[in-house]
């Protein structure tokens, strides 16, 4: 099927021989579209940070790719139409390589990072020579020593011990967390969220690596998130907004607001009228 697709690419030369080769962009791009499985596609240690803490979720192909997948639009114009997909091909470093594709005609443009022509997560291009320090169930990857500090990473631990503790934990996962670590990418700024997740933001919780990318030294409430889906295992995607923002806010709060000053208001907001929760028990009532 592959060679009776259109593709326009344009390479762009630089220092070092370029290592994603045409070839290869087309199959990545094509199984990407077709929802194929591509680990073969992805480099082993993207494929480790992906499955290291055995989270897994339902009628997910690729957990590597979720946030960086083609929204179903482009898919659907693929199949149609393969010749409006542009790419170009940018050196980064001598083995990693960066797949530019655009939609013109979509007004749509989304990039993916390549070592040794297979698909790499963000964070494993970009903090090389970041510095790394652990604790007891954290490793931290430091954009600057400066944007933490001690008390800040013991504050996390005893955070993980209590929410592991009312998630009722057992010991052994307890014991394969602080094996495995959680990931913690600590930026200087939205721009650099932005870089390691496609996404300009505070902070978040990166599905796809399971890690906590953030501009936050303690960023409880997307901790919340990643404590909740490890205690689960396998879940859907998309849990219950009441519940799966609830918990978050409720032990983690929201926005550099602590839990306790968000619960008053909400307890005000219930208990004077003005609204109340069970407007939004529905998913459907939760987003309007």
């Amino acid at each position: 099927m592959l060679k009776h697709l259109l593709f326009v690419l344009v390479f762009v030369s630089g220092l070092y021989p370029q290592s994603l080769t045409n070839e290869s962009a087309k199959k990545f791009i094509s199984q990407l579209c077709s929802g194929s499985n591509l680990d073969l596609l992805i480099d082993t240690q993207t494929l480790k940070l992906t499955n290291r803490l055995g989270i897994e979720y339902d009628n997910v192909q690729n957990k590597s790719l979720i946030s960086y997948e083609l929204p179903d639009e482009i898919k659907k114009l693929f199949q149609v139409d393969s010749s409006q997909f542009l790419f170009s091909i940018e050196k980064v470093s001598d083995s990693v390589d960066k797949l530019i594709l655009s939609v013109p005609s979509k007004g749509y443009s989304t990039q993916y990072y390549f070592t040794n022509s297979k698909y790499t997560h963000p964070v494993l291009v970009f903090t090389n020579d970041w510095s790394v320090t652990e604790s007891k169930y954290f490793k931290f990857l430091l954009q600057d020593k400066s944007l933490t500090n001690e008390y800040a990473i013991k504050k996390l631990d005893e955070f993980v011990e209590e929410s592991g503790k009312l998630f009722r934990f057992s010991e052994e996962e307890f014991s394969f967390l602080a094996k495995e670590k959680i990931y913690y990418v600590l930026c200087d700024g939205e721009d650099e969220v932005e870089k390691l997740t496609g996404y300009k933001a505070r902070g978040m919780y990166n599905l796809a690596g399971d890690m906590i990318i953030t501009t936050y030294n303690s960023h409880y409430h997307e901790l919340v998130h990643l404590l909740i889906n490890y205690k689960l295992k396998k879940l859907p995607l998309y849990t219950h907004s009441f519940l799966q923002e609830g918990i978050a806010v409720t032990l983690g709060g929201r926005g550099g607001l602590s839990p306790s000053s968000l619960l008053y208001i909400a307890s005000f907001l219930e208990t004077s009228g003005f609204f109340s929760y069970k407007e939004i028990l529905k998913n459907s009532d939760f987003k309007m």
